[in-house]
C-alpha cells in the first residue's frame, strides 16, 4: 500500500500493465500473419488467372482434345471441344468450346480456378470452299 505523499507505481500496477501490452502485441502479432498469409494466398490465385486467362488467349488452342501442362507449382489443363450442337445447321462457323483448369497446392488444401470460352472457328465446309 501506498503512503500517503509517495508518488509512482506499486508493483502489481506495473505487471498489470505489461501484462495488457503483452496480450495487445500477441493479438497483432496474429493479425500480422492472418494478412500475411492472405496476401501469400492472393498472390498464388492472381497467378493462377493470369495462367488460365493466357491458354484462352492462346491461338495455338486450335485442336480438340485435352493437355496438361505444369508450370512452377501450378498443372493446367486446357480441354478444347468443337460445338457443332451451337450453331446453326450449314453455318460457315463453328463454336470450340476451351475449358481451362488450373490447379496447385496451397498447404495442405488443393486449390484450383476453372474458366471457359466459346471461341469461333471457320467450320469444315468453309475452309473447303462449298
Amino acid at each position: 500500500m501506498r503512503k500517503q505523499g509517495e508518488a509512482g507505481f506499486t508493483l502489481i500496477e506495473i505487471l498489470i500493465a505489461f501484462a495488457i501490452a503483452i496480450i495487445a502485441l500477441a493479438a497483432l502479432y496474429q493479425l500480422f500473419g492472418i494478412g500475411t498469409r492472405t496476401v501469400s494466398a492472393t498472390d498464388r490465385l492472381e497467378a493462377a488467372i493470369v495462367l488460365a486467362r493466357s491458354a484462352l488467349n492462346a491461338g495455338a488452342v486450335a485442336a480438340d482434345g485435352e493437355q496438361s501442362q505444369q508450370i512452377g507449382p501450378y498443372e493446367r489443363r486446357v480441354l478444347v471441344q468443337t460445338r457443332p450442337d451451337l450453331a446453326p445447321a450449314g453455318a460457315p462457323a463453328a463454336l470450340s468450346e476451351i475449358d481451362v483448369e488450373v490447379s496447385w497446392h496451397e498447404g495442405r488444401r488443393q486449390r484450383s480456378i476453372s474458366l471457359s470460352t466459346l471461341r469461333v472457328i471457320a467450320s469444315a465446309t468453309a475452309e473447303s470452299g462449298q
